[in-house]
């Protein structure tokens, strides 16, 4: 099984990676297989995963603004 796991690096990421008894194509914004940043870029991913866990996203924080707002839903939901 061919298993994607976004947000790899952070909080959230780290433990599910290191409960999985899976082979996992990381995807993170500084480390991984692939480095991308969901806020402004879409993954070019090689292998079609057949399970994708969506740990990537922006958290501890309420948008004071569109701007922030908009970046606050472009990595939870859109990510």
């Amino acid at each position: 099984m061919n298993t994607l796991l976004t947000g790899a690096f952070g909080f959230l990421g780290k433990q599910i990676l290191s409960g999985l008894d899976l082979p996992v194509q990381t995807l993170g914004r500084t480390e991984g297989d692939i480095r991308c940043d969901l806020r402004t870029e879409v993954p070019s991913i090689d292998i079609v995963p057949d399970l994708v866990v969506h740990a990537a996203g922006k958290a501890h924080s309420i948008p004071r603004n569109k701007e922030e707002a908009r970046d606050f839903f472009a990595v939870n939901l859109q990510g």
